[in-house]
């Protein structure tokens, strides 16, 4: 199946006047599905937060015919997710919590086939994260903890 980003583009236009509902409701369903994740967010402005979803949203939105600018958008964004502790399970969280709240908001225009290019949509900003996560990770060299067991101390 091919994305249809014309369905993407026009079901998100249905939420986009209604953005700060979506994301205390995308929050609400993220928190209440998979408690852990509050801790990921404890020492962030979750006004502040909220404001950069639906501004990623937008941008990944208006964008789904430029896969180049997708590409280092989602990667940039993928690599500083190292720094909150983001692994790969918190994609799906955020994957089921994305959807979850979309069928609230969108009503009787969710269906099946909306659910469907959600979901491609997702696992392809999903994807491009994680190579910038593994990306960044692979930068990350990890301090030892301990001391080296062929040094021997100086008296």
């Amino acid at each position: 199946m091919e994305l249809n980003i014309k369905l993407i583009q026009e079901t998100f236009e249905l939420v986009k006047p209604r953005a700060e509902e979506f994301a205390n409701r995308f929050y609400a369903n993220l928190f209440q599905d998979y408690p852990a994740a509050q801790e990921l967010f404890r020492s962030s402005n979750q006004e502040k937060q909220k404001r950069l979803l639906v501004a990623s949203l937008v941008q990944v939105v208006h964008n789904l015919e430029n896969p180049e600018f997708l590409g280092e958008y989602l990667g940039r964004m993928g690599e500083r997710h190292v720094a909150y502790g983001t692994a790969d399970e918190h994609f799906e969280w955020v994957g089921h919590s994305l959807l979850k709240t979309l069928q609230e908001m969108l009503g009787t225009e969710w269906n099946q086939t909306v659910h469907q290019q959600w979901a491609m949509a997702y696992d392809v900003v999903a994807a491009l994260m994680q190579e910038g996560l593994t990306r960044a990770k692979s930068k990350v060299v990890p301090l030892r903890k301990a001391e080296p067991k062929n040094l021997k101390k100086v008296s």
